[in-house]
């Protein structure tokens, strides 16, 4: 786990650093941790979206091959059109590190447990993306070291 903020981490998270669910501590843990994410549907890109906002360090993204379609962007708050035709995974690591320089876009293994599966209805997708993000995030804040 990290040791400390810096300045600039305390005035980015200076929300989440007072709220009792996650203060200092769930913060620290939050930009120590990596959640694996699995691109199945518009849900998945809208937790991820929330994911990277909070800070989580490292996000390892699953089911990431392949290039963007006009079809995805709809449903991925972080994608533009400019990104259609590119990388899955280069296109969504810019995005990510445009939101928060904190957190990273890595490719997922097999060997890391999926904490965001969530196709589903696109209508319903930012409703279901978020409650699947403030799950996993509530989850790593309550953690005991």
């Amino acid at each position: 786990m990290i040791a400390a903020l810096t300045e600039h981490q305390i005035r980015r998270y200076a929300r989440h650093l007072v709220l009792g669910a996650v203060g200092m501590p769930g913060q620290k843990r939050l930009l120590s941790a990596t959640l694996r994410v699995d691109l199945d549907g518009p849900a998945a890109h809208v937790a991820l979206a929330y994911l990277a906002a909070a800070g989580v360090g490292t996000l390892a993204i699953g089911r990431a091959t392949g290039s963007i379609g006009a079809d995805e962007i709809a449903g991925a708050p972080l994608l533009v059109s400019a990104d259609i035709g590119r990388p899955r995974l280069a296109a969504l690591g810019e995005r990510v590190a445009a939101l928060n320089p904190d957190s990273e876009v890595i490719e997922a293994t097999d060997e890391q447990p999926i904490a965001i599966e969530s196709a589903g209805d696109p209508a319903g997708a930012l409703i279901a993306g978020g409650l699947a993000a403030a799950r996993a995030i509530a989850a790593i804040c309550q953690e005991r070291q």
